[in-house]
């Protein structure tokens, strides 16, 4: 069968070669260990095995792949020149062949590091990840983004997410906008969620803006639903509640991810218009929610739209609620509440 092997450190593929039976495959694992990659000259230290497509289904159908036809490439051991020649014309046909050899074997490392670069890097920087490596993950995504192929993109996303994680809206800006050129719907919407966040975290609130209508439009439900939110949040910012409001109706639409958030950010703005019934409507649905940032702050409107109507015992209730909360800052001010009722 064919085997190669693909280098944990560059991602390229090193070596690829056909092993007759199992019994030599721990020789051929062992041979490539110290490689020096023919593509970009960096050392083998540690590398994943990769079969043709033939092979990996009969041995995901029980079957063995042992006696499987080859196909695909021919045998990289296979020998272009015979020993002997004393002639410095035979000398002169040796290196020929031999450079021949060379360039057969560098496009067919080439074509199948094109196949799997990207796969394999990606998997490896999630691996990374979980082991909590985040530098080695951050090498292994770079190399992935870098092939423009479909995991490549989603390696941006997760660049994006270490760029943000660190502090650096600007890195985090260049792989989320990076990732936002893939085919694929889904890892589109997330990337253009997420610039969005960066953006309106750099304060660039009308870029922000733009970032999420994408999202809002063709992505899964829960990605429009955040989508929709932010848009809003970044559009009450700019000074356009009218606006905000279209958009945060929209999540609440969806009733998935943001509704609860825009729910509360509704109730505000109910407020703000004298709207009191409104109010307290959108902080109902808020409170009713698993969210605890829209439970706490929808709980403390409640309060206040009860304390508003001299109606304390609800007031109190409410009031606890939201003294329970996450946010230090709003539980001091239900507590401070709660001691003047």
């Amino acid at each position: 069968m064919l085997v190669g092997a693909v280098s944990e450190e560059c991602f390229h593929c090193v070596a690829y070669r056909e092993v007759p039976g199992k019994d030599h495959l721990s020789d051929f694992m062992k041979s490539v260990s110290g490689t020096v990659c023919l593509l970009c000259g960096v050392r083998t230290k540690t590398f994943w095995l990769v079969m043709d497509s033939s092979v990996v289904a009969a041995a995901r159908a029980g079957e063995s792949p042992y006696g499987q036809s080859a196909g695909g490439f021919d045998e990289f051991s296979r020998h272009l020149t015979a020993p002997g020649g004393t002639s410095a014309a035979a000398g002169l046909l040796r290196g020929q062949l031999s450079k021949q050899a060379d360039g057969r074997r560098r496009s067919v490392l080439e074509a199948v590091s094109d196949m799997v670069r990207a796969d394999y890097a990606f998997d490896s920087g999630e691996k990374a990840m979980e082991a909590g490596d985040t530098a080695k993950a951050a090498k292994a995504y770079k190399i992935s983004a870098g092939t423009g192929k479909p995991a490549g993109y989603r390696a941006a996303v997760r660049l994006g997410e270490l760029a943000a994680a660190a502090g650096d809206s600007k890195a985090a800006i260049k792989w989320y906008r990076q990732a936002t050129a893939t085919a694929e719907t889904d890892v589109k919407a997330v990337a253009h969620l997420y610039l969005g966040n960066a953006l309106r975290g750099a304060n660039r609130l009308a870029e922000a803006y733009d970032a999420y209508r994408p999202a809002i439009v063709d992505g899964p439900v829960a990605v429009r639903g955040l989508a929709a939110c932010r848009a809003g949040q970044a559009l009450e910012n700019l000074g356009r509640p009218e606006e905000a409001k279209v958009a945060y109706r929209q999540a609440l639409t969806l009733g998935t991810h943001g509704a609860a958030e825009a729910a509360v950010d509704l109730g505000a703005l109910a407020e703000d218009d004298g709207d009191w019934a409104q109010a307290r409507k959108f902080a109902e649905y808020a409170v009713k929610s698993d969210e605890p940032r829209p439970v706490q702050h929808g709980a403390f409107n409640l309060a206040r739209y009860w304390e508003h109507r001299r109606r304390s015992r609800k007031a109190r209730k409410y009031y606890r609620i939201a003294a329970r909360g996450d946010d230090e800052a709003l539980a001091l001010r239900a507590r401070a509440a709660l001691r003047a009722l």
